[in-house]
């Protein structure tokens, strides 16, 4: 019992960590993109939004626009993956 406790505790100390890392690496890329705003060419900025902007649907009134923000790999053992293919 104290075992599976001890196990629950190490995989949400885990998690904890991975969002943390995850919201710096955020505020990293959010920093570097509003520091380069001011002085990159309209076609980079053009180019940073391709990169960030996955697809945009209209739907009647409503536009939902879906993004991938590049982020660095989360190692498999932190994000609860299998690493056996």
């Amino acid at each position: 019992m104290l075992s599976c406790e001890q196990e629950l505790l190490r995989k949400m100390a885990a998690e904890k960590k991975k969002v943390t890392d995850v919201k710096a690496s955020l505020g990293e890329f959010a920093a570097l993109v509003w520091s380069s705003l001011k002085r990159i060419s309209f076609e980079n900025k053009q180019k940073v939004l391709r990169m960030v902007v996955d697809k945009v649907v209209v739907n009647d009134c409503w536009v939902h626009v879906h993004h991938n923000i590049p982020l660095p790999k989360i190692p498999k053992v932190l994000s609860g993956g299998s690493s056996e293919r």
